[in-house]
């Protein structure tokens, strides 16, 4: 039995095959019912998301456009937490990308505890993933570097 962001994956997802059809499929959902900008953290640093976007690489998946200081940055958008007050429906759809990514749900000041394997966790949104939590343990995504510069 699912929850909500299951069902919310399932309706994104129905009429896609493949990973590229399903990247496509979240990129337009936020387009239709994503309130923009929100605000956001990226390494530590206060963005703007502007727009979230797909550019055709399945490793780095969706990507954020994110405002900071005058300037415009692209990251992958597994790399952004979302700070502050954000629209319910913003929300799901951020949560329920990640679940599909297979990343850590995000948690606003959640430490998680270190993995089975041993290895220690980390901050969610410093950018970087638990071992073995992350999208490529589940053959999805890999590594995607998102600096802001």
């Amino acid at each position: 039995m699912g929850d909500r962001i299951d069902e919310l994956i399932s309706e994104i997802v129905v009429d896609a095959y493949g990973e590229d059809e399903q990247l496509w499929s979240f990129r337009q959902a936020f387009e239709d019912d994503a309130r923009f900008p929100f605000r956001g953290r990226v390494v530590g640093a206060e963005v703007d998301v502007t727009e979230v976007d797909f550019d055709g690489d399945e490793r780095r998946g969706l990507i954020a456009r994110c405002r900071r200081a005058g300037a415009v940055h692209q990251v992958a958008l597994l790399e952004v937490t979302p700070e502050g007050p954000l629209p319910l429906r913003t929300r799901h759809l951020v949560d329920a990308y990640r679940r599909w990514a297979g990343a850590t749900p995000v948690v606003p000041g959640h430490v998680p505890r270190s993995d089975t394997l041993g290895v220690p966790a980390v901050r969610v949104g410093d950018g970087r993933r638990r071992a073995g939590a992350g999208a490529a343990a589940h053959g999805r995504l890999g590594p995607h570097p998102g600096v802001l510069g």
